[in-house]
């Protein structure tokens, strides 16, 4: 049989411990990490004691079962990319541009030493 002497000791250093710890008192912690592994995701986590010591300690949360695949959404639109082209002419050259509401076409004629050529029409087109 535990003497009352023993048993007193033994509950005085269960308490002691526990409280250095602030398992007794609540201890806010904070989280140091949280990083995904295989199988779960862990968790790093640190606390100061109440007796000034800073404790540290992980957690491997498990990952739960996969759920059902949901059901198949809504056809959407078909999309449509636009096109630019460039005809040189003899007066200038003509632009036409398709997009999914019709085609426009514009003329550019000529103008002196300023006009552009077709392949600086085609590179501006490009940036469309």
């Amino acid at each position: 049989m535990i003497s009352v002497d023993t048993l007193a000791a033994a509950k005085k250093f269960t308490r002691d411990t526990a409280a250095s710890l602030g398992s007794l008192r609540g201890a806010p912690c904070e989280i140091e990490s949280i990083t995904k592994v295989e199988g779960g995701t862990l968790v790093v986590y640190t606390w100061v004691g109440t007796d000034g010591t800073v404790q540290h300690s992980q957690m491997t949360v498990p990952d739960g079962a996969q759920g059902e695949q949901g059901e198949q959404g809504e056809t959407g639109e078909d999309g449509f990319s636009p096109s630019a082209e460039v005809t040189q002419t003899d007066t200038g050259a003509v632009i036409t541009i398709t997009d999914k509401d019709g085609t426009t076409t514009a003329e550019v004629t000529n103008g002196g030493t300023e006009a552009l050529t077709t392949e600086q029409l085609n590179s501006l087109l490009a940036l469309i």
